[in-house]
């Protein structure tokens, strides 16, 4: 059953790239919101269920959908045609590129996203890049490079979504605490 799945899977990542990895992206960020809100929860000792945010969750997903997935899918095309192949050097030009470059891009990008889908305003946005991207960043280090190189290195293209949206999971419950959470508190002018 779970090959069957896995199969049909890679198939619609194969057929319809763009919607099934938006779809994955749009699962992944929901199921990551929930994550943090639980912790969120835990570290104040309150009840999950009473306080939980389904609507929080649900922009979430919807900027996994709409922005990120077409986001990365976008970015990958064009880095794989500007550095080909899969050596050494290869996957090392990739991942410094990816890190050092485009991710401040998309943590940029998160942020105001985001403060924008909770109600709040562009300033608010920026506000929050200038007081959490280098801590954003500095965690991400510790997590992307490596989950970059086994991507570029050994997955197959079509491959790399689904590791990707696994790692990320994760990844957007970090980043959900980082955005709806810990820098909320902030003087948001």
């Amino acid at each position: 059953m779970a090959l069957k799945l896995f199969l049909w899977y890679e198939n619609k990542l194969i057929q319809k790239p763009l919607i099934t990895k938006s779809c994955t992206a749009f699962c992944t960020a929901i199921l990551g919101d929930i994550l943090s809100q639980y912790i969120e929860k835990r570290a104040h000792h309150l009840g999950f269920s009473a306080n939980y945010q389904i609507e929080r969750s649900f922009k979430m997903g919807l900027y996994g959908f709409f922005f990120s997935a077409p986001l990365y899918h976008n970015w990958l095309g064009y880095l794989y045609k500007a550095i080909p192949g899969r050596s050494l050097l290869a996957v090392a030009k990739k991942v410094l590129v990816d890190q050092l470059f485009f991710s401040w891009i998309a943590m940029s990008s998160y942020f105001i996203f985001v403060t924008l889908l909770m109600g709040g305003s562009f300033s608010q946005g920026i506000t929050k890049i200038k007081n959490g991207i280098v801590e954003v960043w500095l965690t991400g280090i510790k997590v992307w490079p490596f989950v970059a190189i086994i991507s570029f290195g050994f997955l197959p293209l079509h491959f790399q979504v689904t590791f990707g949206c696994i790692t990320a999971m994760f990844w957007s419950t970090y980043m959900s605490y980082q955005v709806n959470y810990k820098h909320k508190h902030f003087d948001l002018e």
